[in-house]
């Protein structure tokens, strides 16, 4: 893996923006890396490592947790405070409904290649993540998911006669997200299934024997019903 010099640049000046860090102090831990093979590594090593620089090995581990859990649930307070953490490799809007973004694709393929495993405790398993990302949806799936979700009364009526406004005061901008991609980690997961234990196996098609129709009915009301069979055949496919 390698990474452009203008994002190595870019990186490094985002992280001068940090008021809380000295930028000499900054500046002489970048440059420690530098020897590092990988360019990758002289680029975002620095920034996780003082993500966690400072504190005992509890917190540490504590903050790798953090860095790792699934956006879903968490408290927005967290959120933010994480999302601090991370602002010179990360985009993050001044407006909440909009999503934060990676500021270069190189962040994510750092994070993932098997050979970060030995230089920082940041490595994320792409796999277990994905698996993550799944018993947390079925989980909002099973609070959530209910008939008649915009409390539409009359029945057969066509997409384009429905008024936005009951679609976003019954469904947020981030359960309308969830409802139309959840069904693409199991898939991502690759070996999901076969890696279940026996009760989360239950638990997975428990919620989808009671939901499935009601996700199939919202994935209607948002505009997404052509991708309602794309959604079940990746799910088959996994069985």
């Amino acid at each position: 893996m390698s990474v452009p010099l203008f994002i190595f640049a870019a990186t490094v000046c985002r992280v001068f923006e940090d008021y809380d860090l000295d930028p000499v102090k900054s500046l002489a831990k970048i440059l420690a890396y530098q020897s590092e093979e990988s360019k990758l590594d002289g680029t975002y090593l620095p920034v996780l490592n003082r993500i966690s620089a400072n504190y005992g090995e509890k917190r540490k581990r504590e903050l790798v947790k953090e860095f790792r859990d699934v956006l879903l649930g968490i408290p927005k307070g967290l959120i933010n405070t994480q999302l601090d953490r991370l602002h010179s490799v990360l985009q993050i809007p001044d407006y909440e409904a909009i999503p934060v973004r990676l500021f270069h694709l190189s962040f994510q393929e750092f994070l993932l290649d098997v050979n970060t495993r030995e230089k920082t405790s940041f490595w994320v398993v792409e796999k277990e993540m994905h698996q993550k990302i799944v018993v947390q949806c079925l989980t909002v799936m099973r609070r959530c998911l209910k008939k008649k979700m915009c409390k539409l009364e009359i029945e057969g009526m066509q997409r384009a006669e429905i008024d936005r406004d009951p679609i976003n005061r019954f469904i947020s901008p981030e359960l309308q997200y969830f409802y139309r991609y959840w069904v693409q980690h199991p898939a991502q997961g690759k070996d999901l299934i076969s890696r279940m234990d026996y009760f989360l196996f239950i638990y997975f098609f428990s919620i989808l024997q009671e939901h499935l129709l009601h996700w199939a009915e919202v994935m209607s009301i948002l505009g997404y019903a052509s991708e309602i069979m794309q959604g079940i055949e990746r799910l088959q496919s996994l069985i």
